[in-house]
């Protein structure tokens, strides 16, 4: 069982940490002092960008979000993984992504005022429009 597996490296190594859940906001504080999220976690994708934490985002679970440049997908195969791994602690890595932007979230737009935006712009006639279609039946 993987849990077991993490169980037992996190009591066989120095700073390393296993926990079911810490909570939100301990995990917000905790973010911050990572080197690595390694994971299938949604909070790999959103969250840990906005510390510019590296994270290798094993499997498909999280397939079709948007990524931001911190991310490196891997196959859940070992050879994978162990590669994305080296890869996000390589300090070329770290200092190539040290002053990325997380897609989720810009410090230069309000995003309440971009929704504004978008919603002015939107042609609703074309989407409230109701269509109907004559549809030929032969009996």
């Amino acid at each position: 069982e993987l849990k077991g597996m993490i169980d037992i490296f996190s009591k066989s190594e120095k700073n390393v940490f296993s926990y079911n859940s810490i909570g939100q906001k301990n995990y917000l504080s905790c973010l911050s002092h990572f080197d690595l999220v390694l994971g299938n976690s949604s909070s790999g994708i959103i969250e840990a960008p906005f510390f510019n934490i590296p994270t290798v985002n094993i499997g498909d679970r999280q397939l079709g979000r948007i990524c931001g440049e911190t991310i490196i997908n891997s196959t859940n195969h070992f050879d994978s993984i162990l590669k994305s791994f080296r890869t996000a602690l390589s300090q070329d890595f770290v200092n190539e992504k040290k002053n990325t932007i997380n897609p989720y979230f810009s410090r230069n737009k309000s995003p309440s005022k971009e929704i504004i935006k978008i919603l002015e712009n939107l042609d609703y006639e074309s989407i409230l429009e109701k269509r109907f279609y004559d549809i030929e039946f032969n009996y």
